[in-house]
């Protein structure tokens, strides 16, 4: 099975029609306030932070599933004040929250709280076991105005494109669209 992560980075905007046949298209955050590339949405990736999104009702319209990027070991720290709010804000739907075993393998090779793409991506690895991975909108790599250090996410990212995943071997194969220049 392919899986879609769509970040929220330009680079994304090329390439509607990949976005748009994967086999799952996970999307990331206040996509839809960004005119998003392609149409297609199975997964939500949200922090929760209704506070930070740009709509009234952030959730979009359509059938989907939510993940929660937050694991509920971090969730007060994160101004989602509980996981029922978390689900109410996600207009009712079920949330799948990031395992706190997921977030924190992240973290802790990361040194700092994984972003929500990254998070999305560990996500995806844990709960889909994708046989392929295409990523499009992860340009990032100055340092964040958050808690984010996006050059070590994306050298994390590059360590998947020679089949490696949190220092272990793994199967699945990444290709990644609109890879910034300067990443191995």
């Amino acid at each position: 099975m392919r899986v879609a992560i769509v970040g929220n980075g330009p680079s994304a905007q090329a390439f509607s029609a990949e976005i748009d046949g994967a086999g799952i298209v996970v999307r990331c955050t206040d996509f839809a306030a960004r005119k998003p590339p392609g149409y297609r949405l199975d997964v939500w990736a949200w922090y929760g932070n209704r506070a930070q999104c740009p709509s009234p009702n952030p959730a979009p319209q359509g059938d989907y599933r939510v993940w929660c990027t937050v694991p509920t070991c971090a969730v007060g720290r994160h101004q989602t004040a509980s996981i029922d709010n978390l689900c109410l804000q996600a207009g009712g739907r079920f949330v799948d929250i990031v395992p706190d075993t997921v977030w924190g393998a992240l973290s802790d090779v990361l040194g700092t709280g994984p972003s929500t793409g990254l998070s999305a991506i560990g996500m995806a690895m844990h709960l889909l076991r994708p046989s392929e991975v295409w990523l499009f909108g992860f340009d990032a790599t100055e340092e964040s105005k958050d808690e984010h250090n996006f050059k070590a996410e994306k050298l994390l990212i590059a360590k998947m494109e020679r089949h490696e995943w949190l220092g272990r071997p793994m199967p699945t194969r990444l290709t990644w669209f609109g890879k910034p220049a300067g990443i191995p």
